[in-house]
């Protein structure tokens, strides 16, 4: 069930079904920056949801480097 409901954020938010990466290891990779970005986020606490945490890291990569590297 866990898997079912990472895959339905990663399709919903991030797209992923409708990528056009689909050879060698480019769909692993694909998925593991997906991971990555939900963790993000979903770590962060202040967002309601997904879409609403999409843009924040983009634009402050040291919050996210802050996220990663605080021990929980």
């Amino acid at each position: 069930m866990v898997e079912n409901g990472n895959h339905l954020s990663r399709d919903v938010s991030l797209l992923e079904d409708k990528s056009k990466v689909r050879t060698g290891h480019g769909p692993a990779n694909n998925a593991v920056l997906s991971n990555l970005v939900l963790v993000l986020i979903k770590c962060n606490g202040k967002f309601a949801t997904v879409l609403e945490g999409m843009p924040y890291y983009p634009v402050n990569r040291e919050a996210a480097l802050e996220v990663l590297l605080t021990p929980n």
